[in-house]
């Protein structure tokens, strides 16, 4: 039989210590040096943080033992553990052609999520392509937010896409029981819309646009290779402009080109965190169900403009997203082009 792409034979299988150079070797392929999680460069550190369970890898290998795909699932940026990231997929180009990327996909976010302690479970699908967006939706996922030019220019070189690269936010839930969540004036209808199937038990209440009187409880991580600074805000006290003067400083090492904050609606006070933001400019970027166990909104602000026109996206409810973010930047870049042009304003 002629070797074509549909008649290539692989398992797909949980991952095994002596899989780590070979997944290491198919991520070089794939992207290069330039991939930000540090154990898809390093075969040891892979292989450590498996039995750990801070990534639980699954891989496709060929008939004579080559890793082909991999993809799996990870503890990540939310503060809550059961909460998971699905994804890390990478195939071989010449195996794209194939269903392996399906197969390996499907059996990830159905099966072996229920090997961990996963309650919920998001993914973020690069909008370079729909692929991994369809292979989402197909298992049950669905959109929420848009992390607006995520990764780096250069990512996604080698398929064809030179710039940097947005990821929808998608999302899943397995266990989850009824909590109020407090709601910021100004993206009411926008969260009612995106808890829509979520199958999610949600009461809706005013946030407070009154700042606590104690510090602001704030975590961050930058990720210097990506140029992303990411931080978890649980409550805003009245330190928060000072707050946002560091989170908007320039990186210590790496240059910070994406900044992103996941605001808790579990506080009230989470009304006077995003109305301090969007003050200073920062945008909407959607929600985050079960960020810190409660749902989060995000908020994000860029060092450039948005490359909304290279966003490819698969379905009505993500151009719905879309369309919130991109107005929402449009919101915040005309407020900020009205307070350059304030006489006084400082230039």
């Amino acid at each position: 039989m002629p070797d074509t792409p549909r008649s290539r034979r692989f398992t797909v299988a949980r991952f095994r210590e002596e899989d780590a150079e070979g997944v290491v070797a198919l991520f070089s392929a794939v992207y290069g040096d330039s991939y930000p999680i540090a154990a898809f460069r390093d075969p040891a550190l892979l292989a450590a943080q498996n039995r750990a369970g801070r990534i639980t890898s699954a891989v496709a290998r060929s008939d004579d033992g080559q890793v082909v795909a991999h993809s799996g699932l990870c503890r990540s940026s939310p503060p809550f553990p059961r909460l998971l990231e699905a994804g890390i997929m990478a195939v071989l180009p010449d195996w794209r052609e194939t269903f392996v990327a399906m197969r390996l996909g499907v059996w990830v976010m159905e099966s072996l999520v229920l090997e961990t302690p996963a309650e919920a479970v998001f993914g973020e699908a690069v909008c370079n392509v729909t692929a991994t967006q369809r292979l989402s939706f197909l298992t049950g996922y669905a959109p929420v937010a848009l992390e607006a030019d995520l990764m780096p220019e250069g990512s996604y070189a080698r398929e064809g896409e030179p710039g940097s690269v947005s990821c929808l936010v998608v999302f899943r839930s397995w266990r989850d029981r009824r909590r109020a969540l407090h709601v910021p004036a100004a993206y009411r209808d926008e969260i009612a819309f995106l808890l829509e199937g979520l199958g999610l038990e949600r009461d809706l209440v005013s946030a407070s646009s009154l700042l606590e009187p104690d510090p602001t409880a704030i975590s961050v991580e930058d990720f210097g290779a990506a140029g992303v600074r990411r931080a978890a805000l649980s409550l805003a006290g009245r330190d928060i402009d000072e707050v946002i003067d560091t989170l908007e400083a320039p990186g210590a090492s790496a240059h910070v080109r994406v900044r992103q904050v996941c605001v808790s609606l579990a506080h009230p006070s989470c009304g006077a965190a995003v109305d301090a933001l969007r003050a200073r400019g920062w945008f909407l970027g959607g929600l985050l169900p079960r960020w810190f166990d409660d749902d989060a909104l995000l908020m994000q602000k860029l060092e450039g403009p948005p490359g909304f026109d290279r966003v490819h996206l698969h379905g009505e409810r993500a151009a719905a997203i879309l369309d919130l973010v991109r107005r929402d930047h449009e919101r915040a870049r005309s407020a900020a082009g009205r307070e350059e042009a304030r006489p006084g304003a400082s230039s």
